[in-house]
């Protein structure tokens, strides 16, 4: 009887290991393809956190708060944000917020494909 038992239990069928591994490709699709546009973020709030960190920022125009931080983005090679994602305003309290807001769709296969959303803002307040 114990004999019978030991031949059963021969472990995952080739369907079992198949799912195992179309799962852990899709996983790995993933990471390959959504890993770089969150990386591309996280420079763009490092870009934003220094030009908060700049001395006198807040006393600049518009235009030249736009062109610094595009010119910091273009250095890190940043390729997903448009050019309209950037928008310096004042709010209430009279200090300036740069607000970046923009979407990536990234093509997974056939008809799949997978839309990021990203905002970030940061106040610039006079040191």
């Amino acid at each position: 009887m114990r004999q019978t038992t030991w031949r059963r239990q021969q472990g995952m069928t080739a369907i079992g290991w198949l799912l195992v591994l179309m799962v852990g490709g899709f996983f790995v699709l993933l990471v390959l393809k959504l890993g770089p546009i969150y990386m591309e973020n996280y420079t763009i709030k490092t870009a934003l956190m220094a030009l908060k960190n700049e001395p006198g920022v807040e006393k600049q125009s518009s235009k030249d708060i736009r062109q610094a931080l595009m010119s910091r983005l273009d250095i890190n090679y940043v390729t997903t944000l448009p050019k309209d994602a950037i928008d310096i305003s004042r709010k209430t309290g009279g200090n300036k917020w740069v607000d970046i807001t923009y979407e990536v769709r990234e093509h997974l296969f056939y008809n799949v494909d997978v839309v990021l959303s990203f905002s970030d803002e940061v106040e610039l307040i006079p040191n």
